[in-house]
């Protein structure tokens, strides 16, 4: 009997024990509360746009048949009366021009190389920042998109790596590869006979490779009786647009201002007014990201969405190319201590004149320790506040560990 005691006795303060070293871990290892770090940063609120581009342009359009030579590049600059395109009547002729602008870019190259050769001129340091230079825009243009720039960059690459060799003293003897292209050049020359037509340019401005067809039906004077649903008519013909003008081989764009109508949703409408400017961000060419202002916002009563019309001035090989699109316009932007809503919290204090005032607060860890934060709020939505960095103390800090969750927390709003 005692022995079946004894053992009962055991078996009670072995499960004492047990719960001890449980209840320890436990509130070892418990936190009460769940936070967050919080950052300095940018908050931008952006609305995605669906819209179309208007220009000031011109369809460039070939009836006949035959095989067409661009004498400018997309985005260049072409004055009056410059040829624009040439027509020939194979495409045999436009492989020998191909073949005949490599030879000549590559004889330009090594005449630059060549004058070097035998001169104080090439400074070793000055080459291998050129190099470097060079091969940092190379990586550049692959990462952002621009391969419009390949072409040249990979020549001045080219020619660096040249003039390197030439400063470390490897010997260079260029003249007669220089005479040989000269014959090449010479003998292909004779064999491109002349174009069967030249089609010049009216007026000064912008060539572009690009043309739909609606270059006479978007033009900027369309822009003072637009509608809604004028808007989203346009926009219906995204998907035929392509194949609207199949003798168009390309646009003239006399003005680099230009105008991009969208429809939005009506409760953003209150983010663009007149003469505000508006970042926009295209998806479509991740580089590119343009400055434009609000010239126009149409609002219908009864109408789920609305339209605004922006204003642009930048102008490039991209831009030139585009008509429908679907870029993010930046319509705020704050810089500040990023906080989340659900740590805000609201503390009631008193004034020295004896009136009581709410503030908003966050409440911040420092170790197992908790200290309140004020905020100075700069703008907030439903998810995020953004406080204004200060250098008195008692505020919000970039890093601080801020509670969003968690037991026994004063909040006059609960």
């Amino acid at each position: 009997m005692k022995s079946k005691v004894f053992k009962i006795l055991i078996a009670l303060v072995s499960v004492g024990i047990l719960i001890g070293i449980g209840f320890q871990v436990f509130t070892a290892f418990y936190d009460p509360y769940e936070s967050v770090t919080v950052k300095q940063g940018t908050y931008e609120k952006k609305v995605d746009l669906d819209g179309y581009f208007v220009r000031d342009e011109k369809a460039i359009a070939v009836e006949q048949s035959g095989a067409i030579s661009y004498q400018y590049k997309n985005g260049e600059r072409a004055a009056r009366d410059a040829e624009l395109l040439r027509i020939y009547k194979d495409e045999e002729t436009l492989q020998a021009l191909e073949q005949l602008e490599e030879l000549t870019s590559s004889r330009e190259i090594l005449s630059q190389i060549d004058q070097g050769i035998g001169s104080d001129g090439l400074n070793l340091d000055l080459v291998k920042r050129q190099l470097n230079e060079v091969r940092t825009s190379l990586m550049h243009a692959v990462d952002d998109g621009s391969f419009s720039e390949l072409g040249t960059l990979s020549e001045q690459l080219l020619l660096c790596l040249n003039r390197y060799k030439l400063c470390i003293g490897e010997d260079l003897s260029l003249s007669k590869t220089i005479s040989a292209l000269d014959e090449e050049i010479a003998s292909l020359s004779k064999t491109i006979p002349e174009p069967d037509d030249v089609i010049k340019t009216d007026n000064p401005g912008y060539f572009c490779t690009a043309g739909d067809g609606l270059e006479s039906t978007l033009t900027p004077q369309t822009i003072s009786t637009l509608t809604i649903d004028s808007i989203q008519t346009t926009l219906n013909k995204k998907e035929n647009a392509p194949s609207e003008g199949t003798s168009t081989v390309g646009k003239m764009v006399y003005s680099n201002t230009w105008y991009f109508v969208a429809v939005i949703d009506a409760a953003d409408a209150t983010y663009f007014e007149k003469g505000k400017t508006i970042p926009l961000s295209f998806s479509s060419h991740d580089s590119e990201t343009v400055t434009t202002t609000v010239v126009n916002v149409l609002i219908e009563d009864g109408k789920e969405q609305a339209a605004v019309v922006l204003q642009g001035d930048t102008v490039n090989a991209e831009l030139l190319s585009m008509r429908f699109e679907s870029p993010s316009a930046v319509v705020l932007s704050y810089s500040g201590i990023i906080v989340p809503k659900d740590a805000v919290r609201v503390q009631r204090n008193v004034t020295e004149e004896g009136y009581s005032e709410n503030q908003r607060i966050v409440y911040a860890l420092l170790g197992k320790t908790v200290r309140t934060r004020k905020l100075d709020i700069i703008y907030e939505n439903d998810e995020i506040v953004v406080s204004r960095p200060s250098e008195e103390s008692g505020y919000v800090s970039a890093y601080d560990q801020v509670i969003i969750k968690g037991r026994e927390l004063n909040d006059t709003t609960q």
